[in-house]
């Protein structure tokens, strides 16, 4: 029959079809090499397994070329420290996405345990980790115990004495009051630490300040210069008494400086403060200089660069470096305020740094601390300066300028200074190293923590109410309070009472809170607009706030730590126990900068000290009629006018808007995020499953693509089978039960 015929036709055609269906699936896969598993990266120790702080670490990164699948030509390996969690080195990675990366013990690590350092692959080209990049080391590095430290001598600095000018009779310093509250807290470290090489850069560290843009963990792993960067750059600086601060300048106002910061100008300040001064940006500091960089131009970021590379502050940071480095001390009070009113400041060229170490490697102080003798001399000179003692041949080169030294000569020993600064071998140190301390990018594992969103600002409503609030008696900490508790920083910390307290700790004392401060502040502060405030308010008068307020407020207006008595006394002006119309951080203000350190730091005149004043807390340079006015008060200009000087400027509606606009700025334009669990080094990227399947994803999607091409030919042989039933009814065959 030629329905049955047809039918048996159609049966065939089926049956191949599904033939032919079971064979584009199992063919591939039976006659397919079986592909590799996922293969993770791995992390192999060769060389040191064991070692104090700062002992070189080398690893061997490896992975496989196809599971990495990216190209090497833009890969960096980043190795990073288990406890604290930090980067320590980098490397390129090499076209097979592996190769060795070094870096060393950071200073803060844990001691007494071993470590297993973790690495990852960070693709330059779409700033971003690589997914499923992740690698442990699986030999451990053990560090042992810290020694039992010999007991040193805290610093103590040298009063400073007072100028006497004979038209300004020597000023009466007002008694500072001794807190009664605040318990007696040890004398901190100087801010200014040396780093390492004496001239290089600001060191990358953190001073201690919140992480915006991940600020808190530069660890100055940076870049080493290429060859036409590092042979323009060391003829730059090439000469005797060469400045040094041209080339870091322009390092730090440089497109690739601002794109590691964050690509934007709050990240670029903050960094910029952190990486020069040691300490994030206050709110005054912000707000004048979010306008400098407004233009989004070179010549802003230039122009802040320089304002903060020649402020006082980095160059007592300078003078400290090269004291230490080569006197082994820190200067006194009369040499700080000597050298800082000696190097270049902002539109008042002066000295160099350079020539100024220089000139304290010729002292007599130096020459006596090292030995008295030219060969000492010259050996300590090179050692101190270049890391390295004299070949013989240099020696023997300079032997008629060892006999100078010798005999006493203070001009020979500031040649042969010269002559080493002046080196090949000191200049491309000196660049190596503002490479090394600056060109790196931000904290990448902070990506997974922190989220620029809209630059805070105030209101209008908000900005008038604030100023409003001076006046009837809310201090500046009732300001930040207000800010810290409200609705927007609850959310910006994920809206949750964890995160806001996580928050304040880290913005207010640079630091993240432990976990019974956190069960503390969770048991005795409700989850509400009213605890968060409440909270707010108890970390503004904490004494490790006030600590942290106190140092900076030295730092900034004497150059220098404070002293345990003056920060105790700081403290106690904070905490209250001076009355008056004043808030506590205008009366701390006006009581430093009323000693006679304040006047003499400035340069010993009414003139210099009127001038760097308004600079320092207006962080802008005075206006001619504005000084006239403070120089045409009343005589006698002791203490008590320098404190009005201060009183009027901290009074002013000027400081005071810059002030409500830093706050909002420095604590409402970060908020906390969450990356996908791939960005995150080390992450499992998902896709467990599919990572054995033969040919990986492109194998799953032809196996996939077969199943729906089988599926729809058989939903069309049933429907023509159905179709052909309805047509030829007596001939299309049935089922009959047996």
């Amino acid at each position: 029959m030629e329905g049955e015929t047809r039918v048996s036709a159609m049966r065939r055609a089926a049956g191949v079809a599904i033939l032919a269906l079971v064979c584009a699936i199992a063919l591939p896969m039976a006659m397919a090499r079986p592909a590799a598993a996922f293969t993770a990266p791995t992390l192999t120790l060769t060389g040191n397994s064991s070692g104090g702080p700062g002992t070189a670490l080398a690893y061997t990164y490896t992975w496989n070329a196809s599971d990495c699948g990216v190209s090497g030509d833009s890969l960096e390996i980043q190795l990073f420290w288990d406890s604290p969690y930090q980067p320590i080195g980098s490397a390129p990675a090499g076209s097979t996405c592996s190769g060795p990366v070094t870096g060393s013990v950071p200073y803060n690590t844990s001691r007494g345990n071993t470590h297993f350092p973790s690495a990852t692959l960070y693709d330059n080209t779409t700033q971003a980790l690589v997914e499923n990049s992740g690698a442990t080391a699986t030999q451990p590095f053990t560090v042992p115990p810290a020694p039992t430290p010999t007991p040193t001598p805290t610093r103590t600095p040298t009063p400073r004495p007072t100028p006497t000018p004979t038209h300004r009779p020597s000023p009466t310093p007002t008694p500072v009051p001794t807190a009664t509250t605040a318990p007696s807290t040890p004398t901190p470290t100087p801010l200014p630490t040396p780093t390492p090489f004496v001239i290089g850069g600001g060191g990358g560290g953190s001073g201690g300040g919140s992480p915006e843009g991940g600020a808190d963990c530069s660890a100055g792993i940076g870049r080493s210069p290429t060859f036409t960067e590092l042979a323009t750059d060391t003829a730059e600086i090439a000469g005797a008494g060469a400045d040094p601060t041209v080339l870091e300048i322009q390092l730090l106002s440089s497109s690739e400086y601002y794109k590691d910061a964050g690509n934007n100008n709050l990240g670029f300040i903050t960094r910029l403060y952190d990486d020069v001064l040691r300490h994030d940006p206050t709110p005054i500091e912000i707000a004048t200089a979010l306008p400098i960089l407004a233009a989004g131009t070179d010549a802003g970021r230039t122009q802040l660069a320089q304002d903060v590379v020649l402020s006082p502050e980095a160059r007592a940071i300078r003078v400290d470096q090269a004291f230490h480095a080569l006197l082994k001390i820190y200067p006194n009070g009369s040499d700080l305020a000597l050298w800082v009113n000696r190097l270049s400041g902002p539109g008042s060229p002066g000295v160099s740094s350079n020539s100024m170490v220089e000139e304290i490697a010729a002292s007599a102080t130096y020459y006596k601390l090292v030995g008295s003798t030219a060969s000492r001399y010259m050996t300590n000179l090179y050692q101190d300066l270049l890391n390295v003692p004299p070949t013989p041949e240099e020696i023997t080169a300079n032997a008629a300028l060892m006999a100078q030294i010798q005999g006493g000569s203070a001009t020979a020993r500031l040649i042969a200074a010269e002559d080493v600064l002046s080196s090949a071998t000191f200049r491309v140190d000196e660049v190596t190293s503002f490479f090394a301390n600056y060109m790196h990018a931000t904290c990448k594992e902070l990506v997974a923590e922190e989220c620029l969103s809209t630059l805070g600002t105030p209101t209008a409503a908000q900005l008038s109410a604030a100023l409003a609030s001076f006046s009837t008696g809310s201090s500046e900490e009732d300001v930040i309070a207000g800010v810290l508790g409200s609705a927007q920083y609850y959310q910006d910390h994920g809206s949750t009472q964890t995160g806001l307290i996580e928050g304040v700790y880290q913005d207010l004392i640079g630091r993240a809170p432990t976990n019974a401060e956190i069960a503390a502040a969770l048991s005795a502060y409700t989850n509400d607009p009213t605890g968060h405030l409440d909270f707010a308010q108890a970390m503004v008068q904490s004494l490790a706030y006030q600590n942290v307020l106190v140092s900076l407020d030295y730092q900034q207006l004497l150059l220098r730590a404070p002293l345990t008595s003056e920060l105790d006394a700081g403290q106690g002006i904070l905490g209250g126990d001076v009355k008056s119309l004043q808030t506590p951080d205008d009366l701390l203000i006006e009581s430093i900068a009323s000693t006679p350190e304040a006047y003499a730091d400035a340069g010993g005149t009414d003139a210099r000290f009127v001038a760097r004043t308004i600079q320092t807390l207006l962080m802008r340079p005075g206006e001619s009629a504005q000084e006239a006015a403070f120089l045409d008060l009343p005589l006698p200009h002791d203490s008590t006018w320098q404190a009005a000087v201060a009183q009027s400027l901290v009074d002013s509606a000027e400081y005071r808007t810059d002030f409500i606009n830093g706050i909002y700025a420095k604590f409402l334009t970060y908020s906390f995020c969450v990356m996908p669990v791939a960005a995150i080094p080390g992450g499992d990227g998902g896709g467990g499953l599919f990572k054995n399947v033969p040919g990986g994803w492109f194998g799953l999607g032809i196996f996939v693509g077969v199943l729906i091409m089988g599926g729809a030919a058989a939903v069309f042989f049933t429907l023509e089978r159905r179709r052909f039933a309805r047509m030829y009814p007596n001939e299309a065959p049935r089922h009959h039960p047996e």
